[in-house]
């Protein structure tokens, strides 16, 4: 197997893990907002994962299409986590302001 394939599978339960460690014990203040994009983008870094190790193991090269829309979207998820990151960073810093 390729080597960018065993990553895919070392990745997938690690996100597999995240994604049970932030719907039930992470505890900390965290905006539902940004919980949710969070969420999102570890749903679809999952997908991609699965997607790369089954193309990589050789099983199937039908999401490659998908995949491609899945990163862009990434993208585009990650810079609203961002902005709502650093959105509640401006609220904070006026506050000890």
């Amino acid at each position: 197997m390729n080597p960018a394939g065993v990553v895919d599978f070392i990745a997938f339960p690690a996100i597999l893990t995240a994604l049970v460690i932030l719907s039930r014990g992470w505890k900390r203040a965290l905006e539902p907002d940004a919980k949710l994009l969070l969420t999102c983008l570890l749903v679809l870094s999952l997908f991609h994962h699965l997607s790369n190790a089954l193309e990589w193991g050789g099983i199937t090269k039908e999401l490659d299409s998908f995949e491609d829309c899945i990163e862009i979207m990434m993208l585009y998820i990650f810079t609203s986590l961002r902005e709502s990151w650093c959105a509640k960073l401006c609220r904070l810093l006026e506050i000890l302001s």
